[in-house]
């Protein structure tokens, strides 16, 4: 083998290997915060039990996937004696999506159509203003542009 072929296997093998240097193994998983989703929805999700060992890539793979379920306000994850621990705050549930102010029955089924907050989902801010400039612009466009809107 030439000098430079060994030299880039070298550093192909030194950059795969250096992924599992830090790498510890995982022998309790202590999940807390959690009320309407249990434990094992949370590893199914977070893809936890694919993981033998705990690095800063799984991590960061596990904040991700939990945060894509949309059911997480805030989670933390940390590492000590073999443990991993995840603490979560769950964000709150819907229990009824009231309209107030609007008197046509079609108009009020046709904002609950086209808003993302619905009942029995989880109440995300952010999805609030962008729901309020959705129904704004519902109804500029049915001739209302001066419609104002009231959060309660």
């Amino acid at each position: 083998m030439n000098k430079k072929l060994k030299y880039i296997l070298l550093v192909l093998f030194l950059s795969f290997s250096s992924q599992f240097i830090n790498a510890e193994v995982i022998n309790n998983v202590i999940i807390s915060g959690n009320k309407r989703i249990s434990d094992e929805t949370i590893k199914i999700y977070g893809q936890i039990n694919d993981y033998k060992e705990y690095s800063e890539k799984n991590a960061n793979e596990i904040l991700k996937s939990l945060f894509d379920t949309g059911f997480f306000e805030d989670i933390n994850i940390s590492y000590e004696n073999k443990n991993l621990t995840i603490n979560l705050k769950e964000y709150a549930v819907i229990s009824q999506l009231l309209i107030i102010g609007e008197k046509s029955k079609k108009f009020e089924e046709e904002i609950k159509k086209i808003i993302s907050l619905k009942e029995k989902k989880s109440f995300i801010k952010s999805n609030l203003a962008k729901d309020v400039n959705t129904i704004k612009i519902l109804y500029s466009s049915l001739g209302y542009n001066f419609a104002k809107l009231k959060l309660r």
